[in-house]
């Protein structure tokens, strides 16, 4: 094992203090470096850490050496450091629209790297506060960095920036800053172009062969396209992955690549990946200009993610990112297909040597293989002979692959193939990775089959972020209108995010407001207002999925307001809003206060909440064959028949219409009871009860 020295030095900067808020005499802070908007010199006050310089030569012969196992581009070496809290000043005090501000700036400079970018251990911002990262000069300013980058793991990992030196600034309000905790632990320093890659690489391969997606032959492919980004790990590493949908399709940030990529439970928090890296115009393949670097830009970007699952007998790796796809990056999320059968052609979508998007074509059928070195059997693997258009390169792992239907069936592991030859590349199977290794973290199907509950072959991708079609709706005076029985497909896109409704009721009567299709681990506040008289709080309710049900309430307006508790970024979920049409059987919770119905009779019935049940009673004179059903617009029923001695004789669930209930039983002279619950015990459900004899009717 090669020696590596490691410098030691932790950034400390206080400790955070839960539960701050801007108070009501706090001014928000600008969204440019305060050094810079108040013309403070960039050299005044600034601590600099210089880094040793790199063996360039050395580091780059070793990037572009090709070994038998796969193995993610390396383009940064990696530092870690540890300074004590002492040891770090730049801290400024000044007068920003009069509130006084703390301003904390530190310089990082290299000798000869190519680019820094770095990775704090622990990130925890006040609410107010800000962090810039710029080269000297304000240029490339990255940032801000505020409070909706606090993460549960507690760290942040940044962007690259081209260059030799890197300045972080904090802003946040004087009273706060004591309530920030930032500790800085690795610094990265790249040895290869970041911006130029394919150019550094060209002593392995030129890649001019690859084809820009702005190229006509990517026509058809868009969606796929934005599905896929050039992503960082540990600042060090660079590999591609892909956004992809559930069967929940509720666009929970699911991102697929390569295990060999290296990611774990550690290190997922590193991850930063680039969405829209692409060129803006087609580079014609095969020209000296497709081999040079583009004009690409990596302003789009999401830090941060979770390991949900990883398997090396089929190489995948599946990471959650721990905040919403950034909404302008316009993401999609591609759909998938978990069959057997190799495709008859794929396409690839990738970052060759991690410069701009490309995409590559292989018009003969993919087949079944064992790949070379991997673990694994031979139906892990999808072989892709030889690429009849582009080609993949170091940076392309973990990229997608896809079947003629634009579904992915797998994941780069790697190959040989290159520009100028026919040698075969191989994927990792997503349908061998859908039971992967049989646990939770080790297959992909706990995660994009919501927990088990579908068992989809394949399903289609879908756009990140939905647009909400009831915005702008984020105050009272904006509400849109809502109907009874009508539900609405809405976005929340964030806390500062909120969405309310109006509804009317021109008589006395109940009123059943709920969500529904709340994606795990989302929870929103449900609020129903009255505004007569003036506006005032009926009744609200927390969590996943809140459901609020008020009886007796007078002809007037109201308003429903829903608000996320945290920083949950877009959510999708169904607003629902019911009048409760009174009962005129009530009450009949029990046999003893069953509703006569009569043979042939139908009759309409309302189960409010839980608890509640309707119980009917009626008689047979002569034997026959008799049916009981209930149909309706909303729910779902469970229907039960009781003979006089309340010994059960049938049962049925959804044997009627959706999820009710239909019975058909031989009966004899007597009494009888009936029995209807609701389905699970949580929805509202107006229902239609029918009771027939079948040898006095045609139908029902």
């Amino acid at each position: 094992m090669r020696a590596t020295c490691f410098f030691n030095v932790v950034i400390i900067l206080g400790w955070m203090v839960t539960g701050s808020v801007l108070s009501a005499e706090t001014e928000e802070l600008p969204t440019q470096p305060l050094s810079q908007l108040l013309g403070i010199k960039s050299s005044q006050d600034m601590h600099t850490l210089t880094l040793p310089g790199l063996d360039l030569q050395r580091l780059r012969a070793e990037a572009v050496h090709k070994t038998d196992a796969p193995a993610p581009l390396k383009f940064a070496e990696p530092f870690s450091y540890v300074l004590s809290a002492t040891g770090v000043g730049g801290w400024q005090t000044v007068s920003y629209q009069g509130q006084q501000v703390a301003i904390w700036r530190y310089r990082i400079e290299s000798l000869n790297a190519l680019s820094i970018n770095l990775g704090f251990g622990h990130y925890q911002m006040p609410q107010g506060g800000r962090m810039y990262l710029y080269i000297d000069g304000y240029l490339g300013t990255v940032g801000p960095f505020t409070d909706a980058d606090n993460d549960a793991h507690g760290e942040l990992w940044t962007p690259v920036i081209a260059g030799r030196e890197i300045v972080v600034e904090v802003n946040l309000p004087l009273h706060l800053k004591d309530q920030l905790k930032l500790e800085l632990n690795h610094v990265n320093q790249g040895f290869l172009d970041f911006y130029n890659l394919q150019q550094e690489l060209s002593i392995l391969k030129s890649g001019s062969c690859n084809v820009d997606v702005a190229c006509p032959e990517s026509a058809g492919w868009e969606d796929q396209i934005r599905s896929v980004a050039r992503y960082t790990r540990s600042g060090v590493f660079l590999c591609t992955g892909a956004a992809v949908n559930n069967t929940y399709n509720n666009g929970r940030p699911f991102f697929l690549t390569a295990d060999h990529c290296g990611f774990n439970s550690g290190n997922a928090s590193t991850i930063v990946a680039y969405w829209n890296y692409e060129n803006s115009s087609c580079r014609a393949p095969g020209s000296p200009a497709s081999g040079l670097p583009g004009n690409g830009s990596l302003a789009q970007f999401n830090t941060g993610a979770v390991l949900r699952a990883n398997f090396a007998d089929t190489d995948v790796a599946l990471l959650e990112f721990d905040d919403p796809i950034l909404p302008a990056a316009n993401v999609y999320l591609a759909g998938w297909n978990r069959t057997v059968t190799g495709p008859d052609s794929a396409v690839a979508i990738h970052h060759p040597a991690g410069e701009e998007k490309r995409i590559s074509f292989e018009n003969d059928p993919v087949s079944l293989s064992a790949a070379d070195g991997a673990p694994g059997s031979g139906s892990n693997f999808f072989r892709v002979a030889d690429w009849d258009l582009g080609t993949t390169e170091g940076g392309s792992s973990g990229s997608p692959l896809f079947d003629p239907q634009r579904r992915i069936v797998g994941q780069l592991l790697g190959g040989f193939a290159a520009c100028g030859n026919n040698f075969p590349d191989w994927y990792g199977r997503f349908g061998a990775s859908w039971t992967g290794g049989g646990g939770n973290s080790n297959r992909l199907s706990t995660w994009l089959d919501a927990f088990g509950e579908f068992d989809a072959q394949t399903i289609s991708g879908r756009e990140a972020v939905k647009p909400d079609q009831f915005e702008t709706d984020d105050t009272s005076g904006a509400a849109a209108t809502i109907f009874s029985g009508l539900a609405q497909s809405r976005t929340i896109h964030d806390t500062g995010n909120q969405d309310w409704a109006s509804f009317s009721l021109a008589g006395t009567g109940g009123v059943d407001v709920a969500i529904t299709g709340m994606g795990p681990e989302t929870d929103v506040t449900l609020t129903v207002w009255s505004t007569n008289g003036g506006l005032a709080v009926l009744d609200s309710g927390l969590g996943q999925n809140p459901r609020l049900t008020l009886d007796n309430q007078s002809a007037g307006d109201y308003l429903i307001s829903v608000n996320p508790s945290e920083s949950i970024g877009p959510a999708e979920y169904v607003l629902r809003f019911d009048e409760i049409n009174a009962d005129a059987f009530e009450p009949d919770n029990s046999s003893v206060s069953a509703t006569p119905i009569g043979i042939g009779e139908n009759q309409d019935h309302t189960i409010y909440a839980i608890g509640d049940e309707d119980w009917f009673e009626f008689e047979v004179t002569e034997s026959s064959q008799f049916r009981i059903r209930t149909k309706g617009s909303r729910g779902g029923t469970r229907l039960f028949l009781f003979d006089e001695s309340q010994q059960q004789l049938g049962f049925d669930d959804d044997g009627g219409s959706g999820d009710f209930s239909s019975l058909t039983m031989e009966l004899e002279p007597g009494t009888y009871f009936i029995q209807v619950l609701e389905e699970d015990s949580t929805n509202l459900v107006s229902y239609n009860l029918l009771l027939i004899d079948l040898a006095a009717e045609d139908d029902f």
